[in-house]
């Protein structure tokens, strides 16, 4: 999780009163998100949430000194059903553990608190995700939190501090979760075909690049000895071909990526000394669900299969569970008719880029 995602309808006199709501209070910890609609009871919250690497103590959360730092990545967080959410977090000190506790907007808490392994979350996600069971502990971390079938369409809050070995406790910090609805704008329920995309770049590169259908989006060259003892350096691209985006009524969604490669036949190339290569058609292809958050006009695809093809064969395909499944995007979306446009970054602090579809 990962992660990543939104749809509710009010009456415009509601709204304005709604707004004024504030999951925080004026004292610390700090709020990150001003949630609209009905919170759920901290305890239904607690005993609804699946952590992995947890222990849930029925107690008050341990006093923060504020030696070390925390934060968090994304300040206003969304939810699906089952899915869950990710907590992605930064410190500036290595750490072990976090502490969770739920809480209502009124102040009041759960009767308890989760203290939650580090390692064994990112473990755990990372088994459920079929890769190899090694963990970096660094300065970034995502946490995984997933439901279960109770919790649904609503706002809950919750405080999360960090920890090292040495029980140094970062200073808490409340944040609240709007859990979505599958779907959610059937504006967005079409089939949407590729047609640019913009790269925005702040790294040493700098500036913009645009690909379109056609375009090479990458060069890749390869050198070895020949059987004669010549050197010899082959040079393909990857081209850039059919794209589609199906957003279902339903909430479920098709994501299909065609690009036209070079293939380099190395032992052919290798017998002449000359560069022998052909094409080949490579597709990605996923599929899973997705929802759009009005709030905040981001839309969410959480992956549930993903399927690698070249030339129509199979080389890969992964399925994992609901509940299981990881964050494709969660970008922000601006809909012009039969234009969609997809941004993902904030284009200040990071590399960014815009995706356009269209339909028909």
């Amino acid at each position: 999780m990962k992660t990543l995602l939104f749809n509710y309808k009010f009456l415009f006199i509601a709204l304005i009163f709604l707004l004024s709501v504030s999951c925080s209070k004026d004292d610390n910890p700090e709020t990150n998100m001003n949630p609209i609609g009905d919170l759920l009871d901290p305890n239904m919250v607690s005993e609804n949430v699946i952590i992995v690497g947890s222990d849930y103590i029925k107690d008050k959360l341990p006093t923060p000194n504020g030696n070390i730092s925390l934060e968090l990545l994304k300040q206003n967080q969304f939810a699906l059903p089952v899915e869950g959410f990710d907590i992605s977090l930064e410190t500036e000190e290595p750490i072990i553990g976090a502490y969770i506790q739920f809480e209502h907007n009124d102040g009041s808490l759960a009767s308890g608190y989760f203290d939650v392994n580090i390692r064994e979350n990112l473990l755990g996600k990372t088994s459920r995700s079929n890769t190899k069971n090694e963990v970096t502990l660094n300065k970034k971390y995502t946490l995984d939190i997933d439901f279960n079938e109770n919790i649904s369409s609503a706002i809950f809050c919750y405080t999360i501090s960090v920890y090292d070995a040495e029980q140094n406790i970062s200073a808490p910090q409340r944040v609240c979760v709007e859990v979505g609805v599958l779907g959610g704008n059937a504006e967005l329920a079409k089939t949407w075909s590729f047609a640019s995309r913009q790269n925005f770049y702040i790294s040493d590169m700098g500036g913009t690049e645009t690909f379109k259908i056609g375009d090479t989006l990458i060069k890749y060259y390869s050198s070895f000895d020949c059987d004669t003892g010549e050197r010899i350096t082959l040079s393909g691209v990857s081209i850039q071909d059919k794209n589609t985006l199906t957003l279902n009524i339903d909430g479920t969604y098709g994501y299909k990526n065609d690009r036209i490669d070079d293939k380099f036949d190395r032992s052919a190339s290798s017998e002449t000394c000359e560069q022998v290569s052909g094409k080949v058609v490579k597709t990605h292809e996923n599929r899973g669900v997705w929802s759009y958050q009005a709030t905040t006009k981001r839309l969410v695809l959480i992956e549930h299969r993903r399927t690698l093809k070249e030339d129509g064969t199979v080389t890969s395909d992964s399925e994992r569970e609901s509940g299981d499944g990881d964050l494709f995007w969660d970008v922000l979306v601006e809909l012009n008719t039969n234009e969609l446009k997809l941004f993902d970054g904030d284009g200040v602090s990071r590399d960014s880029v815009w995706w356009t579809y269209f339909t028909q």
